[in-house]
């Protein structure tokens, strides 16, 4: 499958982003189109981006959308099951995570779940928001790129600089699977069960 989904990105010349889950309206995505919106007005750039959302669009997302110069550029896929989505992560070319950008105690510390699924696929991810744990989890697996949701200059050079690796074959990024299997459900039981069985030692002598 992983194979077959690599054969599927080089087909094409597009660079494609996807985005997985709900896009709230207080996120780094409208940072993100800022920048996007600069780079799709790019003659020779422009007519070679898509970007794919699976999951709950806002209607003022929607509207927004739906207007040049994002129109005929952004696929609202909807809500899918887990195995499409699953799919379609791997068929990206980039990843795109779009973080809160609240007050520094949410920020910091809430950890999207989704976070893990993306590391799974090993793709590029492109992390647009604040410095916070979830970004430190995935800068550490190899595969995240962060930029700083305000900056704007710096997100349209980002997208420039993904399109050209991606014309150029060298958008591959390389996972430090060690670290990324340690949040995998079987490796997170287990220190689980140390934790009770510590506890229950404790508790019991």
């Amino acid at each position: 499958q992983r194979q077959m989904c690599i054969r599927d990105r080089n087909k094409t010349s597009f660079l494609n982003f996807v985005s997985v889950g709900t896009i709230y309206e207080k996120s780094g995505f409208y940072y993100f189109l800022k920048g996007l919106e600069r780079v799709l007005r790019n003659k020779n750039i422009g007519p070679n981006l898509k970007v794919s959302l699976i999951g709950d669009i806002f209607q003022y997302w929607r509207e927004l959308l739906s207007k040049p110069p994002f129109d005929g550029h952004i696929n609202l896929l909807g809500y899918k099951q887990h195995q499409p989505t699953v799919r379609l992560m791997m068929a990206a070319d980039v990843l795109l995570l779009t973080l809160p950008h609240g007050d520094i105690l949410t920020r910091d510390k809430i950890i999207p779940g989704k976070i893990f699924e993306l590391m799974r696929s090993g793709r590029p991810i492109f992390i647009v928001g604040c410095e916070g744990e979830a970004s430190r989890i995935i800068e550490k697996s190899g595969l995240g790129n962060l930029v700083q949701y305000d900056d704007i200059d710096k997100i349209e050079k980002s997208v420039i600089e993904y399109y050209h690796k991606k014309r150029k074959g060298r958008l591959d990024v390389k996972p430090d699977w060690d670290y990324i299997n340690q949040f995998n459900r079987k490796a997170l039981t287990g220190k689980l069960v140390e934790l009770f069985n510590l506890i229950y030692d404790k508790y019991n002598k």
